[in-house]
C-alpha cells in the first residue's frame, strides 16, 4: 500500500529519500531484483528495501565457503551504495546510525570472503559508487526516486523499477 504525504519533509526523511534510492538504483544496476523501497522506518531513521530483509538471513559461514566473491561483492555494493548516496545527495544531513551499520555490514561481508583484502575490497568499491553517482544520469536518476518516496512514502518494485529505467542511461 502506497502512502501519500503532502506535508514538507525533514531533513532526515530526504537523507533516508536519498539513501534508499542510492541503494535502489545500485540494485537494479546489478542485476538484484527490487522490492517495495520505502522512506518509513522499520526502527528509527531507517528505510526499508531489498537488502534489509537479505541482510538478517545471510549465513556468513555459507559466505566464507562460497566460491562466488563477486556476488559476494555485489551484494556489498548495493549495501554501501546508500551510505555512499545519502554522502553525495544529501551532504547536509549528517551520517547517521543507520549509514554505520550498513558500512559495518559491508565490511563484515567482505570481510568473510576467504583470502580477500576487505580492506582494499572496502575502498574500491566506495570508490566505484562515488564515480557512479557523480554520473550525470546516475544523479538524475537518484533525485527522481527521491522526489517520487518524498511524495509517496514507499514505492512497489515495478514502480522503482520504472523511474530507473526512465531516467537512467543504457550501458553502451
Amino acid at each position: 500500500m502506497t502512502r501519500s504525504h503532502k506535508k514538507p519533509r525533514s531533513k532526515a526523511q530526504m537523507a533516508s529519500a536519498y539513501r534508499e534510492a542510492g541503494h535502489a538504483v545500485a540494485a537494479l544496476d546489478a542485476g538484484i531484483m527490487l522490492m517495495p523501497v520505502s522512506i518509513f522506518a522499520n526502527g528509527p531513521g531507517a528505510g526499508r528495501n531489498v537488502w534489509n530483509q537479505a541482510l538478517r538471513n545471510v549465513d556468513f559461514e555459507w559466505v566464507q565457503g562460497a566460491d562466488s566473491r563477486s556476488l559476494v561483492e555485489r551484494l556489498a555494493t548495493v549495501v554501501m551504495a546508500g551510505p555512499v548516496a545519502q554522502r553525495a545527495f544529501a551532504s547536509g544531513e549528517p551520517q547517521g546510525a543507520v549509514c554505520k551499520k550498513r558500512v559495518g555490514e559491508v565490511k563484515r561481508l567482505l570481510k568473510a570472503i576467504p583470502g580477500a583484502g576487505y580492506a582494499e575490497a572496502f575502498e574500491r568499491i566506495e570508490n566505484q559508487l562515488r564515480r557512479f553517482f557523480a554520473r550525470r544520469d546516475v544523479g538524475h536518476t537518484v533525485d527522481a526516486l527521491s522526489r517520487s518516496l518524498l511524495l509517496q512514502g514507499t514505492l512497489p518494485g515495478d514502480d522503482v523499477v520504472t523511474i530507473i529505467e526512465r531516467n537512467l542511461a543504457p550501458r553502451r
